[in-house]
């Protein structure tokens, strides 16, 4: 066999391989599980899943983005032991990879988000791109958030207009090579970011496509309780299957009944969220 025939295997092996790597790496819609068919929002014909709840319809901007701020869980990242709300500083700590903070996300104008456009508050949650074209790391889960409406993720930046400017600046992060370089956060989004917005299942009820763009788009479950891959995206073939999140072990949620939550109860899971998170 000639040099020239065995560089031309050699190449379709190698992109073969790398076409199997990323097959198997790529996480895909999250919603994929499910039988049945996913439409664009602007095509579904059923109750819309977005939004708030009918309580809260007729609410002003600032109450509705109270509440998706609260099912985004947004507090949780974005303040540090001791800190203030909102303000950031909270550390991420990755093994070999080194240490993020948390931004301040409150509307001072120098220190926080308060000179953010709207269209650059969408990009961050959409896009993982921050103000001035600087790539954000998947720490901030905008792999999920992604799949937001734009009018509820306005409505979150309205509420969080709404709140006290906390000027103050989070430690800078400390990555080691080559996790420091941003732009490659361009190809982690091309196999783990979605690049939809939230579809519903036309095959399913109003309360599993509720469900869906709440665990999905807004509370980011997976997360936590999704393991990830080599790569640090979510293995989705082991969907809320549980793992480890910064010491703290995030449980099995899937339907199995001896390791999962298949055998409890919608009164206890109500009341574990409500009370034991």
């Amino acid at each position: 066999m000639s040099r020239s025939n065995k560089l031309v295997i050699l190449g379709i092996v190698l992109v073969a391989v790398a076409a199997a790597g990323w097959l198997s790496l790529r996480s895909g819609d999250p919603t994929a599980f499910a039988k049945g068919k996913r439409v664009e929002l602007a095509e579904f014909h059923g109750p819309d899943p977005t939004g708030v709840p009918a309580r809260l319809a007729a609410a002003d901007l600032v109450a509705r983005g109270e509440y998706l701020a609260r099912a985004a869980d947004c507090s949780a990242c974005h303040i540090a032991p001791g800190g203030k709300p909102f303000a950031g500083g909270l550390a991420f700590r990755l093994p070999m990879i080194g240490t993020l903070y948390s931004t301040n996300i409150t509307p001072d104008p120098e220190t926080g988000i308060g000179k953010w456009s709207d269209d650059e508050f969408v990009r961050a949650l959409h896009e993982g791109v921050g103000r001035g074209g600087k790539h954000l790391y998947p720490a901030f889960p905008y792999a999920s958030y992604a799949l937001m409406t734009r009018s509820d993720a306005l409505a979150i930046k309205a509420y969080l207009f709404s709140l006290k400017p906390i000027k103050y600046t989070p430690p800078s992060n400390n990555m080691s090579f080559p996790f420091d370089q941003r732009y490659l956060m361009m190809f982690w989004n091309a196999l783990f970011k979605p690049a939809h917005r939230f579809q519903p299942n036309t095959d399913q009820p109003p309360e599993w496509n509720r469900g869906a763009y709440l665990v999905e788009a807004l509370g980011h479950c997976g997360d936590c309780h999704t393991p990830r891959n080599i790569l640090f995206g979510l293995n989705n073939h082991r969907k809320f299957a549980g793992a480890i999140a910064q010491g703290w072990k995030a449980y099995n949620i899937t339907p199995d009944l001896p390791w999962g939550i298949g055998s409890w109860s919608d009164e206890q899971l109500q009341g574990y969220l409500s009370r034991a998170c």
